[in-house]
């Protein structure tokens, strides 16, 4: 999930790819690897990762309490 997030965020960076999610937050808003994780988490972003010789869409991966967390914690951080 990792490898997922920061090439989504060198995409947003970068301008290859337009976000989808609103964020208001000026801090926040510079902030890809944080607008790539809510892509991921929200379901916006339509990933497919293959593994062996199947596709897995990143919006079905178990992962998704760890971008949760994340998200969450970085918010909390700008708050204090």
């Amino acid at each position: 999930m990792t490898r997922v997030v920061s090439i989504l965020a060198l995409q947003i960076s970068q301008g290859q790819y337009v976000p989808k999610v609103k964020v208001t937050n000026e801090k926040l808003m510079c902030d890809s690897v944080y607008i790539a994780s809510l892509e991921i988490l929200n379901g916006l972003a339509d990933i497919q990762v293959r593994r062996g010789s199947s596709y897995i869409n990143v919006k079905d991966t178990i992962c998704r309490d760890e971008l949760r967390w994340y998200v969450e914690n970085v918010s909390l951080e700008l708050k204090s």
